[in-house]
C-alpha cells in the first residue's frame, strides 16, 4: 500500500556551547579534576623556606579552585604575603560530548613562567620565551594518569577528562610532541581520554580555524598554561572562547 504525504529526509541539526574562560598561567593541567589539596609537580628547585625568597616559596602545586578576576590581565592567585596559590586549571563550562568538535577562538592576554622575572608569551608561547618543556614530575611518563607532553612554555594546554579522578585510569595515553612549528600548526587533533595537548591560540600561524575533536568518555575539558614545575609563580592569563559544534542527524 502505498504511503501518502510528505518525503521524509535526514536533517542535520547543529548544537553550540559557548564558554569565555579565562586561563590562567598557574593553570597546571596535571591537577585536572583532582580533590583540592592535591600535590602535582616535581619540588621546586629554586624553593626555599625563607620567604625572603618571593620566587620561590612553595615546594609544589596545589589543587583548589582558583578565583577569577574581573579582566584576566593579571594572576591575582599570587598573594606570596598570605598562602600559596591554587594551581588547579580552569573547567570548561559546559560539559563536552564525544565525537563533538571544539574550536578556540578570540585569545589574547599573555603570561610569565616565572613571577615577571621572564618574558611574557602570547598562547602560542611567542614572545621571547623559545624552551620547548615538558612536565618534569611526569618525564614522558604520565602524572595523575594525564600523559605528559612537549610544548613552548607558557603555551596554552587542555586536557579531557572523565568525570571520575584521572587517577583511576590503568594506563595514560603516549605523550604528545608539539616541539616543532608544524606539529603546533595541526587543522584537526583528535586527543585521547586525559592526553594532554597543545591549544596555542586556536589558529594556525596562517590563521585558519583548528579543530579538536571530543575523545571517547570524556565529559570536561580543562585549560591551563605549560610549565615543567612551579606554577605557582607564574603570572598572566588567557582570554578565549571556546565552542563546541555537534551535528545530531534526524531522518
Amino acid at each position: 500500500m502505498a504511503r501518502n504525504g510528505p518525503k521524509w529526509r535526514d536533517v542535520d541539526f547543529c548544537l553550540l556551547n559557548t564558554d569565555t574562560p579565562i586561563v590562567y598561567a598557574t593553570g597546571n593541567i596535571w591537577l585536572a579534576n583532582e580533590p583540592s589539596g592535591t600535590h602535582a609537580s616535581q619540588a621546586d628547585p629554586g624553593y626555599t623556606t625563607v620567604h625572603g625568597n618571593s620566587d620561590h616559596q612553595y615546594p609544589y602545586d596545589i589543587a583548589g579552585t582558583p578565583n577569577k578576576t574581573s579582566n584576566g590581565s593579571t594572576n591575582s592567585l599570587a598573594n606570596y604575603s598570605t598562602s600559596e596559590p591554587y594551581s588547579s586549571p580552569i573547567k570548561v563550562g559546559f560539559t563536552v560530548t564525544p565525537g563533538a568538535t571544539i574550536t578556540i577562538s578570540n585569545c589574547s592576554g599573555s603570561t610569565s613562567y616565572d613571577h615577571d622575572t621572564t618574558p611574557y608569551v602570547d598562547a602560542t608561547g611567542n614572545g621571547g620565551a623559545t624552551w620547548i618543556c615538558d612536565n618534569a614530575k611526569a618525564n614522558y611518563a604520565s602524572e595523575h594518569g594525564i600523559s605528559d607532553a612537549t610544548m613552548p612554555i607558557g603555551s596554552m594546554n587542555a586536557v579531557f577528562t572523565g568525570s571520575g579522578t584521572p587517577d583511576s585510569i590503568a594506563t595514560a595515553p603516549a605523550c604528545l610532541d608539539f616541539s616543532t612549528s608544524a606539529s603546533r600548526n595541526y587543522a584537526a587533533l583528535q586527543p585521547k581520554l586525559q592526553q594532554a595537548f597543545y591549544t596555542g591560540t586556536g589558529q594556525t600561524s596562517g590563521n585558519q580555524q583548528q579543530e579538536i575533536l571530543v575523545p571517547a568518555g570524556a565529559t570536561c575539558m580543562f585549560m591551563g598554561a605549560m610549565d615543567s614545575w612551579e606554577w605557582n609563580n607564574n603570572s598572566g592569563a588567557f582570554n578565549c572562547t571556546v565552542t563546541q559544534t555537534i551535528i545530531t542527524t534526524v531522518q
